[in-house]
């Protein structure tokens, strides 16, 4: 006798709050694993100069992904009809994005570059709004989310900025270059959710990092000549450090352009719980770097940037007709 079985509004209710679930757990690691790379890179400038030490990043980021290529059914045909969008991503999201970042990364403590990077969530809200709409149109509870967000990242570059002694051109010409980094990778999560359909995440993943580190790495011989050929026998930390630099953006990419697959994903939500990427940032440069310890400052715009997350967390409260 064949069985029947009821399909129940609450079962299909509870499915979608443990996949939200799910969801938010892989950004938030997603948050952290990339909060990691701003304590990082600042060992790996010690030792290379920040174009080349990126380039070597991302090559080898795209040289750990590739095995996993091997058990994903990947349309190799499509992925060859589409090499010029795959370069394209290449250039803009890893050398165009990391060329900004890791030259403005030089030039400001790694703490203030963490809590920049928080402006992502708002840069992707009002390109969410603008090219993709429906459910990523702009409502209360995310202007709100987003202004406090804002608030906190604006608090504490600025103060950060009053702190360092001698902060001149040089440490707004890095906070600029961090921002437009960020700008860039934020154009580059709506090219992602505007073509889900069309190439496999790690895949493009995969060669985004390994051509655009290849990019990288050419120009940083034009540009940073006489760094590297300077460079001397490097030490054990150095290798430590560029091993997690180069399993960064293989994990972090990887577990993002997943959920930007995602149907159910709302981009403009789901890049709010960026604003932890400062957060965790702030925590792990006091742990990891030299010299670069908490204070009051810095606590206030962790918290206003925490209070960010948890309201847009907050359910919508839906109109009764």
């Amino acid at each position: 006798m064949a069985k029947i079985y009821f399909k129940s509004p609450y079962f299909r209710i509870k499915n979608n709050m443990r996949n939200e679930f799910r969801y938010n757990i892989l950004a938030t690691i997603a948050c952290i694993v990339w909060a990691s790379a701003f304590p990082a890179a600042k060992v790996g400038f010690e030792y290379l100069p920040p174009i080349f030490l990126s380039g070597i990043r991302f090559t080898l980021a795209g040289l750990i992904l590739a095995p996993f290529l091997i058990k994903r059914k990947v349309d190799w045909r499509d992925f060859k009809r589409q090499g010029g969008y795959i370069l394209f991503f290449a250039f803009f999201q890893t050398f165009l994005q990391y060329y900004f970042f890791y030259t403005g990364l030089i030039r400001i403590p790694a703490e203030v570059g963490a809590v920049l990077v928080g402006l992502g969530p708002i840069f992707v809200a009002i390109l969410a709004h603008i090219f993709i709409g429906g459910r990523d149109r702009m409502s209360l509870r995310k202007i709100i989310a987003i202004v406090l967000g804002f608030s906190g990242v604006a608090y504490l570059s600025f103060s950060k900025g009053l702190e360092i002694e001698n902060a001149g051109a040089d440490f707004y010409i890095g906070v600029l270059c961090v921002v437009t980094s960020c700008l860039i990778g934020c154009v580059t999560n709506i090219i992602v959710v505007k073509r889900k359909k069309h190439l496999d995440h790690v895949a493009l993943n995969t060669f985004s990092c390994f051509l655009g580190g290849l990019m990288l790495t050419a120009i940083s011989l034009f540009l940073e000549p006489q760094e590297i050929a300077n460079i001397k026998p490097l030490p054990m930390d150095f290798y430590f450090a560029m091993i997690w630099l180069a399993g960064i953006p293989a994990l972090g990419f990887s577990i993002w352009y997943y959920l930007l697959s995602r149907p159910q994903i709302i981009v403009s939500e789901i890049n709010i719980i960026k604003f932890l990427i400062p957060v965790f940032g702030v925590i792990l440069s006091w742990i990891i770097v030299e010299g670069e310890n908490p204070n009051f400052t810095t606590v206030i715009g962790v918290v206003i940037i925490s209070v960010a997350i948890i309201i847009i967390q907050l359910p919508e409260r839906k109109k009764i007709k």
